[in-house]
């Protein structure tokens, strides 16, 4: 009834759509019921609407009918058009038709259909009665919309904001004054089709608080002895680190680092051709390979590890050809059939960090894969994270570089795990 849009103010219009339309999708020849209900629930609340169990009732309900129904726009079978509008009002109210009357002295079959529960399949009908209901859930950032609409039951304190711990105000305060000059959602776009140098701060009004990323948990008694027990702990260890013990000079030992070993593929054979290697003068043989890259220039393969060695302990990125007059570099294909497995696992790992270092590219914080910096807004990696294209983090749109690296450091001064598990440490590139 309703296209898919992605433009993301078309998709808030549905409502006043599905209100005026509804009765386009109702065909008299076929027993169908169309419903639409416009539901909502409160965005400030500690557990989500769609988290809880349902209550009370023989027939157990879907998570969607304790949400607060707000419209309900029907075609019924028959061609009728019913709106409906109730503020107070739960989805299974406003969806049931009226119950059939009992006729005295005369018991009903309890499991005769009617709306509300599973129609039974008549053989007798071509088209069988079906009911499709589609709902339009809409987060609001108030208070919990209907709270007597849930019963008492253990942890119900959960759910009073004025019974909330003081500790978690406090922290909301904190976070809204850190959330200054926030982006809104409509403005994603823009932000994707600007330049790749940053993201851009635009002056909009403040609709979202990093507030509503934190769900604080209760803290139990039994967690705050194991805290207790565990920075107890923790203390002893860094008074030990701290204070040691007085040593001679002639007790340390000073430990070079170790010399950078590559060791040849064993399936390796090189190129076929008569004459001396331009470094060694050593004559080509099956003992010493000829080796070289897409320019055509040839060595013996025992000189092109040894220059690959030089190469990383200078710290280059990349191997150029032996060639001073030439520019080609050893691609990663080259380096495979060249290097043993191990060496080149090696080989990889050491451009990885060279990358790392010279801010090129970044660990991934959900696989700890390599990605580089490929000069646009956002980069793809393989696991399926999104990251930043300006920082080491996963996107985190609408904020900035800047305000998400002040929301980590808020994160871990609190010692509050962050959403997705990590808090890297936020290095821009270039900076």
């Amino acid at each position: 009834m309703i296209p898919y849009s992605m433009d993301k103010k078309r998709r808030w219009i549905v409502p006043d759509i599905v209100g005026d339309e509804i009765e386009n999708v109702q065909d008299p020849s076929i027993a169908l019921r169309v419903s639409v209900a416009l539901q909502t629930f409160s965005r400030t609340d500690r557990i989500s609407h769609f988290n809880r169990s349902s209550w009370g009732g023989s027939v157990r309900r879907t998570d969607v009918d304790f949400l607060p129904t707000q419209e309900y726009h029907d075609v019924t079978r028959d061609g009728t058009v019913k709106h409906k509008e109730h503020n107070h009002a739960n989805l299974s109210t406003l969806e049931r038709d009226p119950k059939p009357k009992r006729p005295r002295k005369r018991i009903v079959d309890p499991a005769a259909a009617w709306a509300g529960t599973n129609l039974p399949y008549d053989e007798k009908e071509l088209f069988q009665k079906v009911h499709v209901r589609y709902n339009v859930i809409t987060p609001v950032d108030d208070k919990r919309v209907h709270p007597y609409m849930f019963p008492r039951f253990r942890y119900s304190w959960m759910y009073e904001p004025n019974l909330r711990d003081p500790k978690f105000s406090e922290l909301q305060g904190e976070l809204r004054d850190l959330a200054e000059d926030l982006i809104v959602d409509d403005d994603y776009d823009d932000i994707i089709e600007s330049s790749t140098s940053g993201v851009e701060e635009l002056d909009v009004p403040v609709e979202i608080t990093l507030a509503d990323c934190i769900i604080p948990s209760r803290v139990t008694s039994k967690d705050k002895r194991r805290f207790k027990k565990e920075q107890k702990h923790g203390d002893e260890i860094i008074d030990r680190i701290s204070f040691p013990d007085v040593m001679d000079e002639t007790d340390f030992e000073i430990i070079e680092h170790p010399t950078i070993r590559l060791s040849l593929n064993p399936s390796f054979h090189g190129t076929e051709i008569e004459g001396d290697c331009p470094i060694c003068l050593e004559p080509f043989s099956d003992r010493v390979r000829a080796f070289g890259l897409r320019c055509g220039r040839l060595f013996c393969s025992n000189c092109w590890l040894q220059h690959i060695v030089a190469e990383l302990e200078k710290g280059k990125e990349e191997v150029s050809c032996m060639d001073p007059a030439c520019s080609a570099m050893l691609s990663p294909m080259d380096a495979k059939s060249l290097l043993a497995p191990e060496s080149y696992t090696l080989y990889h790992s050491m451009m990885q960090d060279l990358s790392i270092k010279l801010q090129k590219a970044r660990r991934c914080p959900q696989c700890q894969w390599t990605v580089r910096y490929s000069g646009s807004p956002m980069d793809h990696c393989s696991c399926g994270s999104v990251l930043c294209g300006v920082c080491p983090s996963l996107l985190h749109l609408p904020l900035s570089c800047q305000q998400i690296q002040r929301y980590y450091e808020f994160l871990k001064k609190n010692n509050i795990p962050s959403l997705h598990g990590v808090t890297p440490s936020l290095n821009v590139a270039g900076e």
